[in-house]
């Protein structure tokens, strides 16, 4: 799937969302009904424990990000019949192409450039290439995998 970490486990039935920052932002019919929530960070753990106990058939837990470690608490006290998803591989097309941006930028000395514009200095300089050069990954994870890819 182009989008893994976004795929809704269990599969869910189309429906509404509604959106708000505190369960005071719902109204209590649509707090009864909710199946659901997707947690944006930073909303905070506590906020997130606060609206699930107004959830009383909530079984899906989403969070927008790859990483669970500041809900972590908030998991781990979960019934065993609430599924957790979070956004792993979603944002790692647009992050592996903003490390290639940054390459590039220091690579071929766009700071120099934009400052030459400005003082309208033309100095003339022998501009980087890339080919040839070593790519050091830290942290092969889907981010540094689509970087290698590309």
């Amino acid at each position: 799937a182009e989008w893994p970490g976004l795929e809704a486990k269990p599969p869910l039935p189309a429906g509404q969302m509604h959106f708000g920052t505190s369960v005071e932002d719902f109204d209590p019919t649509i707090l009864k009904q909710a199946g659901g929530v997707l947690w944006v960070p930073p909303a905070s753990e506590e906020t997130l424990k606060t609206l699930h106990a107004a959830l009383p058939c909530c079984r899906w837990v989403h969070s927008f990000s790859a990483g669970l470690d500041s809900i972590a608490g908030f998991v781990r006290s979960l019934s065993e019949n609430t599924h957790v998803s979070n956004g792993r591989g979603a944002f790692s097309s647009s992050l592996a192409e903003f490390a290639m941006t940054a390459m590039l930028h220091f690579n071929k000395q766009i700071p120099r450039c934009q400052q030459n514009r400005k003082t309208r200095t033309w100095d003339k300089f022998v501009m980087n290439t890339v080919r040839g050069k070593t790519l050091g990954l830290l942290g092969y994870g889907s981010i540094g995998k689509v970087d290698a890819l590309n």
